[in-house]
């Protein structure tokens, strides 16, 4: 999986962009960009399934959920070229194996409120709380996402585990990855083996 991942990296340039002086701090900028547009409209809509803003019209507010969609597909975008360009941090790692589990739960919960609550949801007057199954669906809908946010945060603060032996294609330069720890010197290279991060000079 990891020669998979680092193979169709290099075959689409990602691997050349993400290791150019801007290349990871550009995408890790539009992640946070699109991570603020989905939490500030799907996540403003499940509070409001929840009770909170009562009067705000629920159709009303749905209609922002468009906007989530679009931040969401810059997340999948920037997700993509960050596993890509180094895919042994992220596959091994416990914190992203996480969020994987609840983005899956994430979208299923979606799923489920489109197949069985939206419509009603939609047409229920701004002064009425929705149904139980609607505020158990916002619930989900937010801790998903919560857990999500801190497994994000969690992936560069944990120890990976996974097949020992397993070593970065990338050995030998310092990644785009590393560029963040600049304070290291051009003369530190940092590997990343799927049971611990090592630093060396």
């Amino acid at each position: 999986m990891v020669e998979i991942l680092a193979n169709f990296s290099e075959a689409t340039g990602i691997y050349a962009f993400m290791n150019s002086p801007w290349g990871w701090p550009t995408a890790e900028s539009i992640h946070f960009l699109g991570l603020c547009v989905l939490i500030g409209t799907v996540g403003v809509f499940d509070l409001r399934m929840l009770g909170i803003g009562q009067g705000i019209d629920y159709a009303d507010l749905h209609k922002l959920v468009k906007f989530g969609v679009a931040g969401y597909l810059l997340n999948v975008t920037t997700g993509t070229m960050f596993l890509t360009t180094a895919p042994d941090q992220y596959i091994y790692n416990p914190a992203f194996q996480t969020k994987m589990l609840f983005m899956l739960i994430a979208g299923i919960n979606m799923l489920w409120f489109y197949a069985t609550t939206s419509s009603q949801v939609k047409a229920t007057d701004g002064s009425i709380a929705v149904s139980n199954r609607a505020k158990l669906i916002a619930a989900v809908s937010l801790l998903s996402w919560s857990v999500i946010i801190i497994c994000g945060r969690l992936i560069f603060g944990l120890p990976i585990t996974g097949v020992s032996g397993v070593r970065r294609r990338t050995s030998g330069k310092l990644s785009a990855r590393s560029e963040r720890f600049p304070h290291l010197g051009s003369s530190t290279l940092m590997t990343v083996a799927p049971h611990a991060i090592t630093i060396s000079k």
